[in-house]
């Protein structure tokens, strides 16, 4: 029987980076569980902008949360709602908090958000072989229009 190797784990340094990027000696249990809820928190609260990943980055003075999302909007509001949300994240975990919402331009290079589009069709009762047919066909006319 071969080895199980976490594919994450396997990548990191090569074609992938950490989603948390900080140093603690002293107060790593309390910073990583402030990062599970942080994540956990916006993917509940904006699970329709499409979210595929969010990177915390620490230093001294504050942390800072890139939120990369296919619909940023969603995220922003219309008159610039990020300050409410910023004071409800930095409530949950007690931190200064700088909040940023970085947009995908191709959302169907991404297969995080490929796998939610045909979770959600799902829901509202699609062909599941229809959907995951039309997901790598998007998924192939996107990466060759790229190359």
């Amino acid at each position: 029987m071969g080895q199980k190797v976490s594919p994450t784990g396997l990548r990191i340094g090569i074609n992938k980076d950490w989603e948390s990027k900080w140093y603690a000696e002293k107060d790593f249990s309390k910073y990583l569980t402030n990062d599970y809820k942080i994540r956990k928190y916006l993917n509940k609260k904006f699970k329709n902008a499409n979210i595929s990943k969010i990177i915390i980055e620490r230093n001294a003075k504050r942390c800072e949360i890139f939120v990369y999302a296919a619909k940023p909007g969603l995220i922003i509001g219309q008159s610039g709602t990020e300050i409410e949300k910023k004071k409800e994240v930095s409530k949950l975990v007690k931190e200064d908090i700088q909040i940023s919402v970085v947009e995908i331009k191709n959302p169907d290079m991404v297969a995080q958000l490929v796998a939610q589009n045909i979770a959600h069709k799902s829901k509202i009762e699609f062909h599941l072989e229809l959907l995951k047919k039309e997901g790598n066909q998007k998924h192939y006319e996107s990466w060759s229009k790229r190359n």
